[in-house]
């Protein structure tokens, strides 16, 4: 993510993860790598825009959203059975795996308030 000088407006670039899918695992990685829980609206928003304005159509909000909460939980087990055996062999590495594992938690956390069945799989 990168701003733009005149106005500070968050650019979103996409180089990662070069495939066809649904937007709502780009955007998945954004709200766990980049971007602050608490700023979930806003970059939702702000990703929403974007696609609409570069042509992306019959995709609603909701349906992005749908997907982004299927997004999520395959984040959340990237993000714990994914790693549950990695043993960071320096202090670099433990900070990053807690750095991930809160951002994960707190995320979801953030999610569970909007939807607190989310991983309610009745």
């Amino acid at each position: 993510m990168i701003f733009k000088e005149e106005t500070r407006e968050p650019v979103i670039l996409d180089w990662a993860r070069v495939s066809l899918g649904p937007a709502a695992l780009d955007l998945a990685d954004l709200l766990f790598v980049n971007a602050a829980p608490s700023d979930l609206d806003r970059v939702f928003s702000i990703y929403y825009e974007t696609l609409t304005e570069h042509g992306v159509r019959e995709y609603s909000e909701l349906a992005l959203h749908s997907e982004l909460e299927g997004a999520l939980l395959r984040k959340f087990l990237q993000h714990t059975l994914g790693i549950a055996r990695w043993e960071p062999q320096s202090e670099r590495g433990t900070r990053l795996l807690n750095t991930g594992l809160q951002r994960m938690m707190s995320t979801v956390s953030q999610w569970r308030e909007r939807n607190p069945n989310l991983f309610d799989f009745q």
